[in-house]
């Protein structure tokens, strides 16, 4: 049960390192977004407290935050600033492929 299981999943191929970054505060906000946390670092389901360098994680690679962000605190910033609005245009928007972003 829940809205994960009640509607259709979606899906969009991310082809650019830009979109991907971006993608990132998008998801790491969506607990606090939900009301499910006050906090980032308290949601336990996130890579977000790697990303700011709270908790060492085996599966975190922090290529891609010092290549787009440099650093955590810059990241931190970031995401004070993320425009919400924006990233969901571009996920909800149909490809100009024609294929479709549901699965």
């Amino acid at each position: 049960m829940g809205k994960l299981f009640a509607n259709k999943l979606q899906h969009k191929k991310i082809n650019d390192e830009r979109y991907l970054a971006e993608i990132c505060p998008y998801i790491h906000l969506n607990p606090k977004r939900a009301g499910l946390v006050k906090k980032l670092n308290k949601w336990g389901f996130s890579n977000y407290p790697e990303w700011i360098g709270k908790r060492e994680g085996v599966l975190f690679d922090n290529e891609l935050l010092n290549e787009i962000f440099g650093n955590s605190s810059n990241y931190i910033d970031y995401l004070k600033r993320f425009d919400n609005h924006k990233i969901k245009e571009y996920l909800y928007t149909p490809s100009k492929t024609g294929v479709s972003h549901e699965a």
